[in-house]
């Protein structure tokens, strides 16, 4: 009859501190209403009705069709004392297929009817249990409740022609969102008037748009928080984008600068390689030049030497080689200035064809 739920853990605040509040607010009405000793609770949940029924007192039977809910109740079912459990059953079965041959005092139905097509059936089984004065105790969600389980909705008058025939009505209570009633299983007439019932409806009604009303100024209020909190971040936004924007046209530049400076530089090596280059050929040429140069020379050298030992005795081949050496003194001269003359000379003597300290 009801999908998976958890009123013992919304009672204890699982569900945030409002929903709690309205939840225990319901319970504690639900447990106040209830008469006799002997006591039914038809779809229980997680057995948070049972256990505060049967601390005082009172025998309870909680059934329901959700097998998980029925395994929470008897799992906290053992935190208890031995009073209180050898008070409570727990059952995991549908009402339709419960027989039992006692009676019970009250019967519970809490938010229960909401979840079937009709419910003719599930009244005339409730009756049959009910002992002569039996209370039986109704909550159903009140106005609209889109929820995919709920097959009906509920207001007052709809709600009162359903239990008619099966039970009266002793009193009506409303929740905000749900509608409690506590009916008896007597005959006589209804102990409200049309226009008591119908005055009752319309402050309920008021209480609901009141509320309704409230929520919709709250989420106003919250929008307009909101809106100004976007209107805000969409200014920083905007002024973090127009840094952004200033700070890339910025980088934009310096890469820019960058880059042609890389070029520059880039064209630079490109010359300096092909400097480097040439600068190499012509030392080879310069090499091979005066490779060529010194072999002449040493050759050179070696007929003067061989003159010389030949005409060494003669003054004029003596005075002609003497001005030959000066020659070569003033051109050793001259080459030993330059930069090629050092790199000539440094050569001979690197060759050992001249002494170091020449």
């Amino acid at each position: 009859m009801k999908s998976s739920d958890k009123v013992t853990e919304a009672y204890f605040g699982s569900m945030g501190e409002s929903f709690a509040k309205k939840t225990r607010e319901r319970i504690h009405w639900i447990c106040s209403q209830v008469q006799g000793d002997y006591v039914l609770d038809v779809g229980c949940s997680q057995g948070i009705t049972e256990f505060l029924l049967a601390r005082e007192g009172k025998t309870v039977i909680g059934i329901d069709i959700d097998q998980s809910a029925i395994n929470y109740a008897i799992n906290a079912l053992e935190n208890e004392s031995d009073s209180v459990r050898k008070r409570i059953s727990f059952l995991n079965i549908s009402i339709f297929d419960y027989v039992t041959d006692k009676l019970f005092d009250t019967i519970i139905l809490a938010e229960v009817l909401e979840h079937i097509s009709t419910s003719d059936d599930l009244l005339k089984k409730i009756s049959s249990m009910l002992k002569p004065e039996g209370t039986l105790i109704i909550t159903v969600p009140f106005g609209i409740n889109n929820y995919h389980d709920h097959k009906k909705t509920y207001y007052l008058f709809n709600l009162l022609n359903e239990i008619d025939g099966y039970v009266k009505l002793k009193d009506v209570k409303f929740f905000g969102k749900w509608i409690g009633l506590v009916t008896v299983k007597a005959e006589g007439e209804c102990r409200y008037s049309f226009s008591e019932l119908a005055s009752m409806l319309e402050e309920a009604v008021y209480s609901l748009e009141q509320m309704w009303l409230d929520k919709i100024d709250e989420q106003t209020n919250l929008i307009n928080q909101l809106n100004c909190r976007l209107d805000k971040v969409k200014e920083e936004l905007a002024e973090i984008r127009s840094k952004s924007a200033a700070e890339s046209m910025r980088i934009n530049i310096e890469y820019e600068k960058m880059r042609e400076e890389y070029e520059k530089l880039k064209l630079d090596y490109e010359k300096m390689v092909k400097k480097n280059q040439e600068c190499f050929e012509l030392n080879e040429k310069y090499k091979m030049v005066i490779e060529s140069k010194n072999n002449a020379l040493l050759e050179r050298l070696e007929s003067e030497e061989k003159t010389l030992e030949e005409y060494k005795a003669t003054v004029l081949r003596f005075n002609h080689l003497e001005a030959k050496y000066a020659h070569i003194c003033k051109k050793y001269e001259l080459l030993s200035k330059s930069k090629l003359g050092r790199l000539t000379l440094n050569y001979w003597k690197y060759r050992k064809r001249i002494p170091k300290d020449f």
